[in-house]
């Protein structure tokens, strides 16, 4: 964790401030890159920072602690087992903060099933050279076609901070990098803050805590641990449809969205039924039927069926998509286990989306779908839509040439 962030982060269970206790920590020299963002007084500062890459947060009201492990803070409003096996091997450094209480929430309905089926997943990826059946440059093309915003939200005035970003849905912690380079890169790219339940974020801390500007912390997105009101553009992609309530879900990370800011939602959509092929629509079929059942079984029994379903789909993929033989059983595999083993994956009508941006006094503006199409690889499927407030979108129409 950069120390940087301790500023931006408050306790998910009551909101207070937290304060940070060291156990290892040390100086890096960030992405040399970074030379072409700040003004030549500011580099050397910003070229060199502290990183925490292991520590105590611990809450200022004293209601709580949270760990920060491999570089990434652990900020969940309820305990797991990694909160006792934490405890166990540092307590005898003498920290106060281990003997605070542990985090005295509960988890929502599913949480841990989803906490550990999407670990499962993402983990089982890691880094490669796709993300589902994107390549790294096709993520990031998508990416511009989706954050295709008015202009005062992506250009900044000269001096001005960057734009903040909240990223609900960091997987294995790569989205946030093509994030920000999608925003601009470098020269004027976003800071980016990826959350996410999944433990696999761990395994990627130490290459996030050397890049300027990208975070990762793991929380859930029903208790994030920041201030209300917080960031320019909350973007939550292909997430908020795996949790017991897609409305409340997005209700909960609207409420981080800064007044003159933005948010944007992709979530199934159950019109995409009716412009599959009649093979899709027996395995859509099959999926909402079974995926329930089949998400509770063990993992070794879900492997038994998923392993022949990922080959089938390596062979279909690389023939039909183009994709070379970087696209491996690991990505086919991945795409497999998202499909059949998150406890929930809603589908919404289009309608209902609107609404939800409607009550919240949102403008819902539906992304292009021929400029999105023309940045994917594969047919246009999904709600995707973006929301501004409404008194602002007056303003920026009457800006807009």
């Amino acid at each position: 964790m950069k120390i940087r962030l301790l500023e931006s982060l408050r306790c998910p269970c009551c909101k207070s401030e937290l304060r940070l206790s060291r156990i290892e920590s040390h100086k890096v020299v960030l992405s040399p890159e970074a030379s072409g963002r700040a003004t030549a007084e500011r580099i050397d500062r910003c070229l060199v920072e502290e990183v925490v890459e292991t520590g105590v947060l611990e809450c200022a009201s004293g209601c709580s602690w949270y760990p920060i492990v491999n570089y990434v803070p652990v900020l969940l409003d309820f305990p797991l087992p990694l909160h006792t096996q934490f405890s166990n091997r540092y307590r005898h450094l003498g920290i106060k903060a281990l003997d605070f209480p542990l985090p005295p929430g509960a988890p929502r309905p599913g949480e841990l099933e989803i906490q550990e089926s999407f670990t499962i997943e993402w983990k089982g990826l890691g880094e490669g050279a796709h993300t589902f059946i994107y390549t790294i440059e096709e993520r990031e093309r998508y990416l511009r076609a989706e954050l295709d915003w008015p202009s005062s939200l992506l250009q900044r005035m000269p001096g001005a901070p960057a734009l903040r970003v909240l990223d609900v849905g960091a997987g294995f912690g790569l989205e946030p990098i093509y994030i920000h380079n999608a925003t601009g890169g470098i020269a004027r790219g976003a800071e980016v803050v990826g959350i996410d339940l999944n433990l696999s974020l761990l395994s990627s801390g130490a290459r996030i805590s050397a890049m300027q500007f990208v975070h990762t912390v793991i929380a859930s997105l029903f208790a994030l641990p920041f201030p209300d009101r917080s960031f320019d553009l909350v973007y939550a992609h292909g997430v908020l449809h795996h949790t017991y309530s897609t409305e409340a879900a997005f209700r909960s990370v609207e409420r981080f969205r800064k007044p003159d800011g933005a948010i944007y939602l992709w979530v199934y959509a159950l019109e995409d039924f009716f412009q599959m092929s009649w093979k899709r629509r027996v395995h859509y079929t099959l999926e909402m039927c079974f995926r329930p059942t089949f998400a509770r079984l063990p993992r070794w029994l879900q492997d038994i069926f998923l392993y022949p379903l990922a080959w089938r789909n390596l062979r279909v993929t690389r023939r039909l998509y183009d994709r070379g033989p970087t696209y491996t059983m690991k990505n086919a595999l991945h795409v497999a286990r998202d499909c059949w083993t998150p406890l929930y994956a809603h589908r919404h009508r289009f309608n209902e989306v609107l609404r939800w941006f409607s009550e919240l006094g949102l403008e819902a503006r539906p992304v292009d779908p021929v400029t999105v199409q023309a940045a994917l690889p594969v047919p246009l499927a999904g709600i995707g839509v973006r929301g501004i407030s409404k008194s602002n979108a007056r303003v920026d129409s009457k800006h807009t040439p």
